[in-house]
Order: structure tokens, then C-alpha cells, then sequence
């Protein structure tokens, strides 16, 4: 199958890869609905349902440029994930270096996040927004919209404490919050009736 697709849809792919993500500056660090051709849709959507099967991502992109072509589809295959398989997502997280693509970004981190967050695995979207904050330097640095995600997740699990925690961690590590944040950690306390917290 690995073979299929490289022969009939990998050629068209290459024609078709900017050297360059599309990403505006202003939302770098945001995720959003990937711009694709068709054939690097069908390849992303093979290589998120390959995850976590035995069929290496490097089978799947063999004839797509190293670095960021082969980035930029794996970005997609991670934010095309299905919810309910969202260690599929961590798992294209992790194979990205090992696969030509380069280490993981903010936004590559920021889509794991929030497809483990849409699956209800918000302890991992929190150790990833931990681990990129344990990276100085490194291709990864948190935003604020990890920071929001992360806030977001802790509203969902039900720990509103960690959600302010966070919202005050940010403020540390020199990321303004955002509208988002300030909701995503009211809505967390309001959901546990902890009104005096989300009042401050």
C-alpha cells in the first residue's frame, strides 16, 4: 500500500509543496485548517492513519524533500487526526525528527495539543506545553495559544487550580495571556463553583 501511494500520489505531491509553510506571521504559532492540494490531503490523512500501525511515516514521504515539505504534511496529518486517536497524534509528534522533518515546532506541538484535548487526554496536552517550556532555545517555545490550550485542558479535567497556576506561569515566561486564557481558566473555576477565584 506504502508503494501505491508513492507511486501514483507522491509525484503529483512534490509539484505541489511550497519550501515554505504558508502560515502568516501573525498566526505562526495558531493552529488552523491546514491550505492543501488534494494529493497532499490524501497523503497526510494516510500518514495519520498509518500512526500507529507499523507502516513507518519515512515509507509514506520517501520522495518528498527532508525538512520542512515533509514537516508541513506531518502538521497536517497530526490536525487531521481522529479525536478518539489521539495518541496517533503524539505519535507523528515524536517520529517528525526521526522522519526528515526536523524537530517538532510551536505549531506542531500546539496541534497535538489540541487533538488531545478534543480526544480528553488533557494530562498529555499538559505535559506537552510542560515539555516545550523545558526547551530553552530549542524549535519549540510556547504561545499563547499553548498556553490557552493547556488552560483550556485543565477547565476540561476538571482542575481549575493547575488552569490558574498556568495562567500565572505564563505571565513568568513573558507571554501576555489572552482573551482565551482568562475564559478558558474562569470557565474552569465557574465549572467547579469556585466563583471568588474566577471573580479575581
Amino acid at each position: 500500500r506504502a508503494l501505491l501511494w508513492r507511486g501514483a500520489l507522491l509525484p503529483l505531491l512534490l509539484l505541489s509543496v511550497p519550501a515554505r509553510a504558508p502560515y502568516p506571521k501573525s498566526r505562526a504559532n495558531s493552529p488552523s485548517r491546514l491550505p492543501l492540494t488534494d494529493p497532499q490531503r490524501v497523503v497526510a490523512r494516510a500518514l495519520s492513519r498509518s500512526a500507529l500501525s507499523d507502516v513507518p511515516a519515512t515509507s509514506l514521504l520517501a520522495e518528498v524533500p527532508q525538512g520542512e515539505p515533509r514537516a508541513r504534511l506531518l502538521r497536517a496529518a497530526i490536525e487531521l487526526t481522529d479525536p478518539r486517536q489521539w495518541r496517533a497524534a503524539i505519535a507523528l509528534l515524536r517520529a517528525m525528527p526521526a522522519s526528515g522533518a526536523g524537530p517538532p515546532t510551536t505549531v506542531a506541538y500546539n496541534l497535538a495539543m489540541r487533538a488531545c484535548v478534543r480526544g480528553g487526554a488533557w494530562e498529555t496536552a499538559l505535559e506537552l506545553v510542560e515539555e516545550m517550556a523545558a526547551q530553552p532555545g530549542g524549535a519549540a517555545r510556547p504561545s499563547a495559544h499553548s498556553w490557552g490550550t493547556a488552560i483550556d485542558a485543565c477547565a476540561k479535567g476538571g482542575d481549575w487550580r493547575r488552569g490558574i497556576e498556568l495562567l500565572h506561569g505564563m505571565r513568568v515566561a513573558g507571554v501576555e495571556p489572552t482573551v482565551q486564557c482568562y475564559g478558558a481558566a474562569i470557565a474552569g473555576c465557574a465549572s467547579r463553583g469556585e466563583w471568588r477565584a474566577a471573580a479575581r
